[in-house]
């Protein structure tokens, strides 16, 4: 009954709810899989310090458990220590989060030589979790190394099955770029982000809500790294998709997008500087510091450090002009929206 109470509360959002019925199953059933449900549940409600204790209360059930039966539980140990793995990443511990990947990948990649289909997924999902570990401390070959051998399994994967992992191989495009432009490999950071973007276009023809926002990072992305190899026109070409993309997620979401939206005006300005279009440029700037001031009623503290610079960025911009004369901008993004009874 409490089983069933747990997933009503689910249901129903009623998170607190399902907290209280989980922690009075498992003084009725303390098991390996009630703790580590329970741990998944805290985990995504952002309880990492709760949700740890279960989880290394799920591990070492799981761990007796498999001294007796270790083809069945072997599995479970593995998804444990991949998710205590992700705590102790979080939490800024990386030695900690290291060994616990580790110890899930040596377990994956046994079940995968007999099993490949079923687990050279998880193979690649840790080695995915531990690029993004190195990469949190700078650690260049290593993080290449994983992201490297993801991408190869990714691959592999979505020959086998498209429709299920082409987004996994186009974020691991994207992580490999990321690491190639840090190399300074530009002309083959290039290369993946546009192999990633034709995925990720690919797969948004039918379901363009989901890739929309991937599509408009991804085109953002290829911006930055073109503007950096001087290729001006073609970086402008794809900011410009970028922010088309983001003004029409910005209609049904404004508060989330509005952001972003500022920053790619912010980011074409700059561009814009770089070829003498400073009306151009003007524009986009006063788009950007417009936006900020409507969001800066809600979080001054995050917004007026960007408001600062557009208005440094602008300064700059006059100097340069040889008439200073300032230009109304030439559209407007949105009007705040009217409060509903």
């Amino acid at each position: 009954m409490l089983k069933v109470f747990i997933e009503s509360a689910l249901v129903k959002l009623a998170f607190d709810e399902a907290c209280t019925f989980y922690e009075r199953l498992l003084k009725l059933a303390p098991s390996a899989m009630h703790h580590y449900e329970f741990a998944d549940l805290l985990h995504s409600l952002g309880e990492e310090g709760r949700a740890m204790g279960h989880y290394q209360e799920a591990l070492e059930l799981y761990r007796k458990l498999s001294k007796r039966n270790p083809r069945v539980y072997k599995p479970y140990i593995a998804a444990t220590l991949n998710q205590l793995g992700l705590i102790f990443q979080k939490n800024g511990k990386i030695d900690s989060a290291q060994r616990y990947y580790s110890g899930a990948l040596k377990i994956y990649r046994q079940l995968a030589k007999y099993l490949p289909r079923e687990y050279q997924p998880n193979v690649a999902m840790v080695l995915n979790n531990l690029g993004n570990l190195y990469n949190d401390v700078n650690d260049h070959k290593r993080t290449k190394q994983y992201y490297s051998e993801a991408l190869r399994l990714y691959r592999q994967l979505a020959r086998q099955a498209p429709h299920v992992y082409q987004p996994h191989l186009a974020s691991a495009l994207n992580n490999v770029a990321i690491q190639l432009k840090k190399e300074d490999r530009l002309e083959e950071a290039k290369r993946y982000y546009e192999e990633a973007l034709e995925i990720k276009r690919n797969l948004s023809q039918e379901n363009p809500q989901a890739y929309l926002p991937s599509i408009a990072l991804t085109l953002n992305n290829l911006a930055i790294l073109l503007k950096k190899m001087g290729q001006l026109q073609q970086a402008r070409g794809y900011y410009e998709q970028s922010l088309q993309i983001k003004r029409k997620l910005a209609l049904q979401k404004p508060l989330v997008y509005l952001p972003s939206i500022a920053i790619t005006l912010n980011n074409l300005g700059a561009l814009l500087m770089k070829t003498d279009e400073l009306a151009a440029a003007q524009a986009h700037y006063e788009e950007a510091i417009g936006i900020y001031r409507e969001l800066v009623t809600q979080r001054p503290e995050s917004y007026r450090p960007a408001i600062a610079m557009l208005l440094i960025n602008l300064a700059l911009l006059y100097r340069r002009s040889s008439t200073g004369t300032r230009i109304a901008p030439r559209h407007k993004l949105y009007n705040r929206p009217s409060q509903k009874a």
